[in-house]
């Protein structure tokens, strides 16, 4: 069953998105429930992290033509751009209004904006999306992160297998009797390991340490955990004129994704390390893993592209392999900067903008928060830019 998204059809769009959307939502509450994070922090980081995507996604709907927006690609740029646009908001208004809404205004006023926009005149009016995408998009999270929590493991591989069948019942459309018995037989034994393993969810502790997650094991995990957390607190309080490092000196390091976590936290008193140490892990790795399913969606024209290509990128990134790690996910900046990075060359590759101005507007934004998150990302935005210069003079044209 191959399912055609028409923007002739809004009711089956709606529908859909928001089928979607609770799935995305059960998934991030069971994991961060699952991880230790209280009902009230869990609360409070679903709900801002979600805002700040679902704000960064209707500036992004708004800015694109000619197309149709699946889901994914609305939780990937909507991430990369609420995300941006959150932590500056938070660092230019920190010392006029209080923590807790200062992320708020400058998203606010973006959507203002574009909410007085025309409305974009979609002239390709089908769009083909994949039934199991964001289970896909899931289940390469889940890989990803099961090798660093090591006891999402069981979860992961029964997850996986259900996943699988969904994918090639309903989105490969296989006719042939002997693939529908495969698919059939995956799906049953993805079900029933999930059945057995549900017990996880009611007597967690009995699976993991419960002090999975304290000053002790974070820190042999990862060594700079205390330091993200301070780094969080400093950046919060003071920006970059002044550290808690060092009282009277500024911050000589990249920062801004540290700004983020702080935004994040910034309702409500949460736990330390709730943010820093559990919950950023698994927000920024699915949200890049959306962002490199719409670039492989865009440039290869296979439906199983997307699938094979955060399939690799899930299993390099786990410790499995720690000969090649592309997404170190011990290290939040990074992981923080590598979203802003893909989203600059899914940017670079729409040609698809209202006006030039808006594509212009994003790529500054994006790589100020990506210089400001990451300074060894410079090289790489020098090497894209004259990889760009040098395209325009050998074809004459900017695409």
């Amino acid at each position: 069953m191959r399912i055609l998204i028409s923007l002739a059809n809004p009711r089956i769009f709606i529908m859909s998105a928001a089928a979607k959307l609770l799935v995305v939502v059960a998934f991030f509450v069971s994991i961060f429930l699952l991880g230790g994070i209280s009902n009230h922090d869990t609360l409070i980081i679903v709900a801002v992290s979600g805002l700040q995507v679902a704000m960064g996604a209707f500036i992004w709907n708004r800015f694109v033509t000619e197309r149709a927006v699946n889901f994914i690609e609305l939780i990937g740029m909507g991430g990369a751009i609420g995300f941006a646009i959150s932590l500056l908001s938070s660092q230019i208004f920190r010392t006029v209004l209080p923590k807790s809404i200062s992320w708020v205004v400058l998203p606010v006023i973006g959507v203002l904006i574009c909410a007085k926009l025309p409305r974009p005149d979609k002239k390709i009016s089908q769009n083909e999306v994949l039934f199991s995408d964001h289970l896909l998009v899931i289940s390469a999270t889940l890989l990803t992160i099961c090798s660093l929590w090591n006891w999402l493991i069981p979860i992961t591989g029964s997850f996986v297998l259900v996943v699988i069948w969904c994918f090639w019942r309903f989105d490969n459309r296989s006719s042939q009797r002997s693939q529908v018995l495969v698919a059939n037989l995956i799906g049953l034994l993805g079900l029933v390991g999930m059945l057995i393993r549900l017990k996880i969810l009611f007597n967690v502790e009995d699976y993991r340490s419960s002090a999975w997650w304290n000053l002790t094991s974070g820190t042999r995990q990862y060594p700079d955990s205390i330091f993200n957390e301070s780094m969080v607190n400093s950046v919060v309080k003071y920006g970059n004129t002044d550290t808690i490092f060092m009282a009277g000196t500024k911050i000589n390091y990249h920062w801004l994704s540290f700004a983020w976590q702080g935004t994040v936290g910034s309702v409500g008193d949460l736990e330390p390390f709730a943010v820093t140490g559990i919950a950023s892990i698994p927000i920024l790795v699915f949200v890049m893993m959306c962002i490199v399913w719409s670039i492989a969606r865009l440039v290869f024209k296979g439906k199983f592209a997307p699938v094979a290509v955060i399939a690799v990128l899930s299993m390099v990134s786990s410790r499995f392999m720690s000969f090649m790690t592309p997404l170190n996910i011990y290290s939040s900046s990074y992981s923080f900067a590598l979203i802003l990075l893909f989203s600059l060359v899914f940017i670079f590759l729409n040609n698809s903008f209202q006006k030039p101005l808006f594509g212009s507007f994003l790529i500054i934004v994006s790589t100020i928060v990506l210089v400001g998150s990451k300074a060894s990302m410079v090289p790489l935005i020098i090497g894209g830019l004259a990889f760009i210069a040098i395209d325009v003079l050998l074809s004459g044209s900017l695409h």
